[in-house]
C-alpha cells in the first residue's frame, strides 16, 4: 500500500508527495534499489538549484560574490534539508531556474531563460505551489519595473496592494482560492496532524478571521518564520543547531541595521523583491504551522533571499577584477 500517494487536505491545491515518488521511481530505473544513489541524486537536484540562485543574486548585486556564496551555499538549515530524499531539493532545483530565468530576462536576455522559466514553474507548481505564489508579488514587481519608468517604491506598494486584493477575492472565481480560508484551514489541518504524530515543538498561532490581521500580523509572523526556535526553546541537537543559526542571522540584522552600506539604484529591484519573497512567505507560514520543527523546514526557500537582504547591508561592493 502507498499510504503517501494521496491526501485529505488539499482544497483544490495540488498534492506534492506524488511528485517526489514519481522522481524516486525515475532514480529508481539507475539504483537498483540502492538508497544512497537516491541521495547523490537529489544533492546534485540541490546543488544545481542553488547554484542558479547564486548566479541570479549576481545578476542583481554589485556586493563582493564572496557574501553572496555564502549567503546561498553557507546555510546549515539549507544544506541540511536540501541533502536528504525528500521535497526541498527538487523545490531548490525549479526555485534556482525560475528565479534565475527571470533575473535574465530583466537583463535583456530572452531565449534560454524562457526555458528556465518554464522548468523552474513547473517544479514549483507540482512540489510546493503556496512558494510559487510568494515569488508571484516580486516578480511581476521585477518585470514591472523593466518597462515601466514609475517610482520603484510606488509600484512595489501597487503591485503588491493588486495582488493582495486579488487574494482575498479570488474565492469569487475559485471557490478554493480564498487567501483567509485556506491559511485557516491548513492551521486546523496542521494541528490535526501535529496532535495525531505526538509533535513536541507544537506552539500555538492565533485563529485568522480577518484581512487586517494579516497585515498587523507581519512582525509577529517575520520573528515566529526566521528566529524560532529561541535559544531558550531549545530541546534537542536539531533544535539547539536551529536556534543558534537563528541568533546569528538576529545579530546581522542588528548589524546590518546600524552599520549599512550604501544601496545602490540599480540593487534597489532585487533588494526589493528579496523582501517581498521573505514577507509572503513568513505570513504563510507564520498564519498556519504551528511546530517549530516544521517551520525550521518550510523556511528553506526563502533564507537564502534573507540573507541575500544581510548582504546588501553589510557586505563591501565587488571588485573591477571580480
Amino acid at each position: 500500500q502507498l499510504r503517501g500517494w494521496s491526501s485529505s487536505y488539499n482544497y483544490g491545491l495540488a498534492n506534492d508527495n506524488p511528485t517526489v515518488i514519481r522522481f524516486n521511481m525515475v532514480v529508481a530505473l539507475f539504483s537498483f534499489g540502492y538508497y544512497h544513489v537516491h541521495t547523490i541524486f537529489f544533492n546534485f537536484f540541490s546543488l544545481i538549484g542553488l547554484c542558479y540562485l547564486f548566479k541570479a543574486f549576481r545578476l542583481g548585486s554589485t556586493r563582493n560574490e564572496r557574501w553572496i556564496f555564502v549567503a546561498v551555499f553557507g546555510l546549515p538549515t539549507v544544506m541540511f534539508w536540501g541533502s536528504g530524499v525528500l521535497k526541498e531539493p527538487i523545490l531548490l532545483l525549479g526555485l534556482g531556474h525560475f528565479f534565475w530565468g527571470v533575473m535574465r530576462i530583466e537583463r535583456q536576455k530572452f531565449r534560454k531563460p524562457l526555458i528556465a522559466i518554464c522548468f523552474g514553474f513547473f517544479l514549483l507548481l507540482v512540489i510546493k505551489p503556496y512558494v510559487l505564489f510568494c515569488m508571484i508579488p516580486g516578480v511581476i514587481f521585477l518585470l514591472g519595473s523593466k518597462f515601466l519608468k514609475w517610482n520603484k517604491l510606488v509600484l512595489f506598494g501597487i503591485v503588491h496592494l493588486i495582488i493582495f486584493v486579488l487574494a482575498l477575492f479570488a474565492g469569487g472565481f475559485y471557490s478554493p482560492g480564498d487567501l483567509i480560508y485556506v491559511l485557516s484551514k491548513k492551521r486546523v489541518d496542521f494541528y490535526n496532524v501535529a496532535k495525531e504524530s505526538g509533535a513536541g515543538s507544537m506552539v500555538q498561532i492565533p485563529v485568522l478571521e480577518h484581512w487586517w490581521e494579516l497585515m498587523t500580523r507581519i512582525p509577529r509572523n517575520l520573528l515566529y518564520t526566521y528566529f524560532r526556535p529561541f535559544v531558550t526553546e531549545a530541546n534537542g541537537v536539531f533544535y539547539w543547531l536551529a536556534s543558534i543559526e537563528n541568533s546569528v542571522i538576529g545579530v546581522l540584522v542588528v548589524i546590518g541595521a546600524t552599520r549599512f552600506k550604501k544601496i545602490q539604484t540599480s540593487e534597489t529591484t532585487l533588494l526589493l523583491v528579496c523582501l517581498s519573497f521573505v514577507v509572503c512567505l513568513s505570513i504563510v507560514i507564520g498564519s498556519c504551522i504551528p511546530v517549530l520543527g516544521a517551520v525550521v523546514r518550510y523556511k528553506v526557500p526563502a533564507l537564502p533571499f534573507l540573507c541575500m537582504l544581510l548582504v546588501f547591508f553589510i557586505a563591501p561592493k565587488r571588485t573591477k577584477s571580480a
